[in-house]
């Protein structure tokens, strides 16, 4: 049950992801700020605030609040009022933290796949149907130049000339043929400051899977260095033969990134010693070692 309910949660998760972008983007153009600073400074928070509700919120109510609200609305009796049956409640053994470890497994791994499936194929069918559409502008522009007034008539007093239409032919193929790789490369896609948000949110995402609930899961830093390192490569693939060459900006830090990695690390504080605490029940446990244990020993 946990595996279905996780991976349910992640396909919303990735849904919502669009979503929440398309509305950061338009509340920060209703801000109407007046530096490019500002505006990113903006965005970037809205960004992170989304994606922070977005991706932690159901493992964080599972971690720390679904232990403690589990036996609420109501006793679980057969009546005719609104929410008497008793929530799921987590296992006796181990608790809630079979849930979360599984939930973060699957996010951790599904969240890393699905960006890479949507990436790769966004940017390849977008430059593909570019291609497509510039090619046909390019014909259609070749034929208008083509079939200027003297070579109309020419063409209407040599049909009959298979010759000259197989000249005209090989200068129109010619002519198609004269652009350069770096002349087509007008149909790739710009490296915009969105794909740069996107690569920002991705990085913040996973360190905050690996540093909030690093007791979770000890082998998430493992899968992340994994996962980065085919990243590198499709990214790289990707600026290479898919996007323009970008533009260099100058910046004399991250900005508003250090103060959010900063307060992510300082969550990561909390949510690692409330894990231990609430969701493994780790002080329950050392008290029965402490003492009850010892006692029935003696």
């Amino acid at each position: 049950v946990s595996i279905i309910t996780s991976s349910i949660s992640l396909i919303i998760s990735i849904i919502l992801d669009f979503v929440y972008d398309i509305v950061a983007t338009y509340m920060t153009e209703v801000e109407r700020h007046r530096l490019q600073t500002h505006y990113d400074a903006s965005l970037t928070l809205k960004l992170f605030i989304f994606a922070f509700i977005n991706y932690y919120g159901t493992i964080i109510y599972t971690a720390f609040f679904k232990p403690l609200i589990s036996n609420y609305p109501g006793p679980g009796t057969d009546t005719n009022l609104v929410f008497t049956e008793q929530l799921e409640t987590c296992g006796e053994l181990t608790g809630c933290a079979y849930e979360v470890t599984i939930s973060l497994l699957i996010t951790l791994i599904g969240k890393q796949l699905a960006n890479t499936i949507v990436e790769y194929f966004d940017t390849k069918i977008t430059n593909i149907l570019v291609y497509f559409r510039y090619h046909k502008n390019e014909l259609s522009k070749n034929e208008f130049e083509l079939r200027t007034p003297s070579s109309i008539e020419n063409d209407n007093e040599n049909l009959i000339n298979d010759d000259h239409s197989h000249h005209i032919n090989l200068f129109k193929t010619d002519k198609l043929n004269e652009h350069r790789e770096w002349e087509t490369d007008i149909y790739l896609q710009h490296f915009g400051r969105n794909q740069l948000y996107n690569e920002y949110i991705e990085i913040m995402i996973q360190y905050g899977f690996i540093a909030m609930f690093s007791c979770a899961l000890p082998v998430a830093p493992l899968l992340a260095m994994g996962s980065n390192l085919f990243e590198i490569r499709t990214d790289g693939a990707k600026l290479l033969f898919d996007l323009r060459r970008p533009y260099g900006d100058l910046a004399t830090g991250l900005g508003i990134w250090d103060a959010i990695f900063d307060a992510i690390s300082k969550i990561a504080l909390l949510t690692n010693i409330l894990y231990l605490t609430i969701t493994c029940d780790l002080l329950t446990k050392i008290k029965y070692i402490n003492t009850i244990h010892k006692q029935n020993l003696i």
